[in-house]
């Protein structure tokens, strides 16, 4: 197989797969809104609420540049900017659903140790900390992906444009 019949089949497959698994992870990520929005008292599930909307807006954001890039023509994919933009964004919400997921299983634990110092450890107070700071973390350390996307002579480079269509 040739390389350019490689990615032909790779973009109709993003084309037209990635809408339906979109669609299905939105409705799991709402049905979690939903479920866990009743009991906001838990400082778990204020971390899965967070999570379920940095999920909802990687999936459509990832999802919408994915197809964008992949249905017009080379001339879009020289705005700097929307390729720096479609690699950062994910990437920030990528991590801080990860990091969220981390702190609601370090809370169950926490929440379910025999010392008492631990279970005190788990308060909404802190978990709300705890999330303004995972935000405010991954926004500067997912910066570095603003700076490496580059142009050379008016023309974006072949890795960047493979690099923004996998992302």
């Amino acid at each position: 197989m040739s390389s350019l019949m490689l990615t032909t089949i790779q973009n109709q497959m993003i084309f037209y797969g990635y809408p339906i698994f979109m669609g299905l992870g939105c409705i799991g990520n709402i049905f979690i809104l939903i479920l866990f929005n009743r009991q906001r008292q838990n400082a778990c599930s204020i971390y899965l609420i967070n999570a379920a909307i940095a999920n909802l807006l990687y999936l459509t954001i990832t999802g919408f540049s994915r197809i964008f890039f992949i249905s017009y023509n080379q001339t879009v994919l020289q705005a700097l900017i929307l390729c720096k933009i479609s690699s950062y964004v994910p990437g920030f919400l990528g991590q801080v659903t990860k990091t969220m997921l981390l702190l609601a299983c370090i809370d169950r634990y926490m929440i379910t140790s025999d010392r008492a110092s631990f279970r005190a450890f788990s308060t909404l107070k802190r978990a709300k900390y705890f999330i303004f700071f995972t935000y405010i973390f991954w926004l500067i350390a997912a910066s570095y992906l603003l700076i490496m996307a580059t142009t050379n002579n008016g023309l974006l480079l072949k890795q960047i444009k493979h690099w923004c269509l996998i992302r």
